[in-house]
């Protein structure tokens, strides 16, 4: 069996407070190995969101799982709708574009 889809988050005034805050969010690994669920450090990702002034100011999240560090990505997609990290709707409707985009050309194929 496969934990999926669990979203630990924080909010505070710094990175390094969210990095800290967070790390005691992800140590479940007694947690997951008593409930008999695999956890894959792999698929782990995380996201700092904030305004683009406050983002340039701010040094990388540091997070681990099981010794391995996880991403930290610039966008994520959460239950189908894309988000970036200032959560500006852009790579939503990029998305949107490119499915439309692919299945008009089908149909114009006819």
């Amino acid at each position: 069996m496969y934990a999926d889809d669990s979203i630990p988050h924080q909010a505070a005034e710094t990175a390094s407070l969210i990095s800290r805050n967070l790390q005691d969010l992800l140590n479940v690994e007694n947690w997951v190995d008593k409930s008999r669920l695999v956890l894959n450090e792999e698929k782990s990702k995380s996201i700092l969101i904030g305004s683009r002034q406050k983002l340039k100011k701010e040094e990388p999240l540091i997070l681990t799982i099981k010794d391995k560090s996880i991403n930290q990505l610039s966008s994520v997609k959460l239950l189908g709708v894309h988000a970036d990290e200032t959560l500006r709707c852009k790579p939503h409707c990029e998305s949107l574009l490119k499915n439309c985009s692919r299945s008009l050309g089908l149909l114009y194929r006819f």
